[in-house]
């Protein structure tokens, strides 16, 4: 019998799931953590894939951490991550990250002007 094509890789069988590490927010974005998993299936590039809750706004890397931008500033998140293979296989997605609230930064001026009266 033969395997239907994207379902799993040359090997028969998925890739293993990642594990969260922490999730870091940013101004509108935040960083992933991950560890790869043990298994990854036979083939060339592997992508990494986060997935925010809410929204589904992804961020995608070859190697930890993973940027993902795009996110509102003052919303929760969470994350989870998984992995893309070059044969189109995915992994299981991890657990969720914990949850993290992008902010902008505060403004501070790096000069003020200076008046002569």
């Amino acid at each position: 019998m033969r395997t239907p094509i994207g379902t799993t890789s040359s090997e028969g069988k998925k890739p293993t799931t990642p594990t969260i590490g922490t999730a870091t927010a940013g101004d509108a974005s935040a960083t992933v953590a991950f560890t790869a998993p043990s298994y990854t299936g036979k083939g060339g590039a592997l992508t990494y894939v986060a997935t925010s809750t809410p929204g589904g706004i992804t961020g995608s890397s070859s190697t930890s951490p993973i940027t993902v931008n795009g996110l509102n500033n003052g919303t929760s998140y969470t994350f989870t991550v998984a992995l893309l293979t070059s044969y189109g296989v995915s992994s299981d997605a991890s657990a969720a990250s914990n949850s993290v609230t992008p902010v902008a930064p505060p403004f501070f001026p790096q000069f003020f002007p200076t008046f002569v009266t």
